[in-house]
């Protein structure tokens, strides 16, 4: 009797391989799309790594010293998923970026960021119900303040 075991293996690795073929193909296809699509360098949205989610910076603002620049940032992965936000500061002295310094969830309508003094930002405009992160001032620095929106009127 002959057996079918090294056909089967056979058919096993032609399988694996054209799986392989395929994902690579279809990444390094995705990739070089990527390294084709020109951003412009003024530009205020960019996209992730694999074209998933928009990153779009609402408001920028610099510190008075110049050191920090803070920049209100929106996410959207598109709609399977609700946009969401946060504050970056940029420490242009330490040239390092500190991340999520204030989260919120959706798009704020009406929104603003200054700075009060060189290490003092101010956020205005967000509803308080959206607000999903502060973080603590002793990683970065900086005290974020949040103003109510109705306050400032």
């Amino acid at each position: 009797m002959i057996s079918n075991a090294p056909r089967l293996k056979l058919v096993g690795r032609l399988l694996w391989n054209a799986g392989a073929f395929i994902f690579y193909g279809g990444l390094l296809v995705k990739l070089g799309l990527l390294l084709v699509e020109s951003t412009p360098a003024d530009s205020k949205v960019t996209r992730s790594i694999l074209g998933l989610c928009t990153n779009t910076v609402i408001h920028e603002a610099e510190s008075p010293d110049s050191r920090y620049v803070a920049r209100m940032i929106v996410v959207d992965c598109g709609a399977a998923t609700s946009p969401e936000g946060g504050i970056n500061v940029f420490d242009r002295q330490k040239d390092m970026t500190h991340r999520g310094l204030l989260n919120f969830r959706g798009s704020p309508e009406s929104f603003s960021i200054a700075w009060s003094g060189n290490d003092t930002l101010v956020a205005t405009g967000l509803k308080l119900e959206s607000l999903t992160a502060l973080r603590d001032p002793s990683s970065s620095g900086i005290t974020v303040v949040l103003q109510d929106a109705q306050s400032r009127q």
